[in-house]
């Protein structure tokens, strides 16, 4: 179930792309996984879909001002569609 519900947060919110502003200072990030070559890494770029019970990691690039922003916190919540069952 957990697969399910990531591969629909990679389908609906594939990247966030602005986190703070939409001017081009600022902060920024772009979250992506660890499937090569489709990674879903850049601005609107989707990612790979992953079978049942495939195990999945997420990665933040995180900038400010284009600069790349090492050690910062990132929290993933991520929650699956309502069973109508």
């Amino acid at each position: 179930m957990l697969a399910f519900s990531l591969i629909l947060f990679f389908l609906i919110c594939v990247n966030v792309e602005f986190a703070f502003s939409m001017e081009k200072h600022g902060g920024k990030f772009d979250v992506f996984i660890q499937k090569e070559p489709f990674s879903g890494k850049g601005l609107h770029v989707s990612s790979d879909a992953f079978a049942p019970e495939e195990e999945v990691i997420i990665y933040a690039y995180v900038t400010y001002n284009d600069y790349p922003v090492g050690m910062a916190h990132v929290a993933f919540e991520i929650h699956r569609p309502p069973n109508p069952v």
